[in-house]
């Protein structure tokens, strides 16, 4: 109680912490929505270069242009390669919310 009551954090300080908190979700909030349609059009891209990449590899290997072992090989790193960058797309997801987290706290009045 001793903390709540020297961090100012009950009555007006309650309050106004709570507000800051409200405001900073809907931010994000906003800030996803805006983000949804780009992240879905970044995800079907990449799945059409991952199947395309699988496709070629197949279709390499029954046109005798390589062999098995190169064909299996196009096929795991089209997983590895576009595994690594949808882990990249995910990560700049969470750095844009904390970035506008920081910068809303930035604004803080308590």
């Amino acid at each position: 109680m001793s903390v709540i009551k020297s961090f100012n954090l009950t009555g007006k300080g309650d309050e106004a912490l709570k507000k800051a908190i409200d405001d900073n979700r809907d931010s994000n909030m906003a800030m996803e929505k805006l983000f949804i349609p780009y992240a879905r059009i970044q995800g079907t891209v990449l799945g059409v270069f991952k199947a395309l990449l699988m496709l070629l590899g197949v279709a390499m290997f029954i046109s005798g242009t390589v062999t098995i072992t190169y064909a299996l090989m196009m096929i795991i790193i089209s997983f590895q390669v576009f595994a690594d960058i949808e882990q990249t797309g995910a990560g700049i997801t969470v750095l844009r919310v904390v970035s506008s987290s920081i910068e809303e706290a930035a604004n803080w009045k308590i």
